[in-house]
């Protein structure tokens, strides 16, 4: 019985031999012309950019040919409608980036106009109608602005609409669309 018991142990050891000889590669040294495949090491996943959100809004301004050249974008409410109009929108955060302002051209910009999703705090389209309770716009030297919580608006112009129910219009949009000349506000600098 000893002997049936070895016998099988040598059995089941030369087996488990011969099965690790068939299954090797054999050399794989580079002499026998073994060519290692590499691994390829994976492309890490770039961290999206957010995208420009479009909208319907546009506030078009004429009469602007002492400000071509320089940069406008814009702030206002249509009732209780935040609005903000600047060139693009791709800031996670609504009220807090660098803003870029449209260019004035041969005396005219038009500045797309932008709202405020209330659930998640970012820009929105904007497309309704309505007369704007104010509506400013900031013009600058520089392409770029950077809104914060508090910014500074010093050395900007400004041209301020204020429409009084029965005394002045001011900015009145229809489906997010308006054009306006700027001799209708009143403009100051800072």
């Amino acid at each position: 019985m000893k002997n049936t018991h070895k016998l099988f142990g040598i059995i089941a050891l030369v087996a488990v031999i011969g099965f690790s000889l068939a299954s090797c590669d054999g050399d794989n040294s580079p002499a026998n012309g073994y060519v290692p495949t590499p691994t390829p090491t994976p492309t890490p996943t770039p961290t999206p950019t957010p995208t420009a959100v479009a909208t319907d809004g546009l506030l078009t301004l004429e009469g602007m040919s002492d400000y071509d050249g320089k940069y406008v974008f814009a702030i206002g409410t249509v009732g209780s409608t935040a609005l903000y109009g600047v060139k693009d929108i791709t800031t996670a955060s609504a009220l807090v980036g660098a803003w870029k302002g449209i260019q004035v051209t041969s005396g005219t910009v038009a500045i797309p106009i932008y709202t405020i999703n209330t659930g998640s705090g970012k820009f929105a389209s904007f497309n309704s109608s309505g007369a704007a309770t104010t509506m400013t716009v900031y013009i600058m030297t520089s392409e770029t602005f950077n809104y914060t919580t508090s910014p500074s608006f010093a050395g900007m112009t400004t041209v301020s609409f204020i429409s009084i129910p029965g005394f002045s219009d001011g900015v009145t949009f229809a489906s997010g669309k308006c054009t306006i000349n700027i001799s209708a506000g009143t403009v100051a600098n800072l």
